[in-house]
């Protein structure tokens, strides 16, 4: 059994920030990695394939439509003049500050519909299924609703990223998406550029010349991040990796390799694309400092990037609106999630 503790190397500083004072030895955990040349029977295989898959029916759809719904409700309650049920408001002035193409943070990974969404035994079972423990940790991740019309630009660049680190080896992170509205070729959404998580390793020991791409500034590296240029897609290109983008129904969970490159694109037809972002870990991979950290975290209700169990920080990104900060800013939930067993374990604040 995994016992999670909180760290006695870990205290909260006068302005409510998190101080760490953590050990050589207490730093990280180690991480697990997933053997992608096992055969396995199931969706796994595809996964180990292609680099993604997706999982039909996670949630059943009249559930998953329900939290649409929700969804939709969250940004009318910021009273911004959204009203989604009249398509003339769906307009940028009147939504709380969206990035990359539909992705929402504020408070909303904490918001109750989400949790809900994290807890469902269909997304739960399938990250056990592949990570072989039903301890873990969930990620504090954020949403996506992109809306067709004007507040989207079909034109607008790709950001093709990895989610880890080049210089890590191997499978070690698998992300997700729950898709909460029917996912077509013209509904906006994600796109993975299949195969490359098999050509990941290679090129960035043997071909990448350790400029080329873009990083994160060191000081600000809170995440595992990699952004693709033209030059490197050539290569996997080359090398038989192709963009696919998967179409899903309400209800279905796709799951990518953090190794397989991907973005999001706007939809250009006339239906919304919906869907929460999660990831889970094995709880034994994080570390009792970043455990603390993510405690902190969640009591805070503040929001982590895609890992679960890595990269927690207490810093605050500040909410810009057309590069001043944003008058709507709202950074607690308005719907409180209803803290159950499962819950108080996923988020880290229960021991297994």
């Amino acid at each position: 059994m995994t016992t999670i503790v909180q760290t006695q190397n870990a205290q909260l500083a006068g302005n409510g920030t998190l101080r760490l004072r953590a050990t050589e030895s207490q730093s990280q955990a180690a991480p697990i990695t997933i053997d992608l040349d096992k055969h396995f029977g199931d969706w796994r295989d595809d996964l180990a394939r292609d680099g993604y898959v997706i999982i039909k029916g996670a949630i059943p759809q009249d559930r998953a439509s329900d939290y649409r719904g929700d969804f939709f409700h969250w940004v009318e309650k910021w009273g911004m003049g959204f009203d989604k049920n009249d398509k003339t408001t769906w307009k940028p002035e009147n939504l709380p500050v969206v990035k990359k193409g539909g992705m929402f943070h504020h408070s909303v990974g904490h918001e109750s519909f989400v949790w809900k969404v994290r807890q469902e035994p269909g997304i739960v079972d399938s990250f056990s299924k592949l990570w072989g423990t039903d301890e873990l940790l969930v990620s504090f991740d954020g949403a996506n609703l992109s809306l067709p019309g004007s507040m989207q630009n079909p034109d607008q660049p790709a950001w093709w990223h990895i989610d880890q680190d080049p210089e890590k080896r191997g499978c070690i992170c698998v992300q997700g998406l729950v898709n909460l509205n029917e996912n077509g070729a013209n509904d906006g959404g994600l796109r993975v550029l299949k195969n490359s998580h098999k050509l990941n390793d290679e090129y960035f020991t043997k071909v990448w010349n350790g400029k080329d791409g873009v990083r994160l500034p060191p000081e600000v590296q809170t995440a595992d991040f990699f952004g693709f240029t033209e030059d490197i897609l050539e290569w996997f290109y080359q090398n038989g990796a192709e963009w696919v983008k998967p179409e899903m129904e309400t209800g279905d969970l796709v799951l990518w390799d953090a190794r397989t490159a991907h973005y999001n694109i706007p939809p250009t037809g006339e239906r919304d694309r919906c869907a929460v972002y999660t990831c889970f870990a094995p709880a034994s991979t994080c570390s009792p400092e970043q455990l603390a950290i993510k405690q902190h975290l969640f009591e805070q209700r503040q929001m982590t990037t895609h890992w679960p169990c890595t990269h927690l920080s207490a810093k605050c990104m500040p909410i810009l609106r057309d590069g001043k900060p944003c008058p709507y800013t709202h950074t607690k939930p308005f719907d409180e999630p209803e803290l159950t067993d499962r819950l108080l374990k996923l988020a880290g604040v229960k021991p297994y």
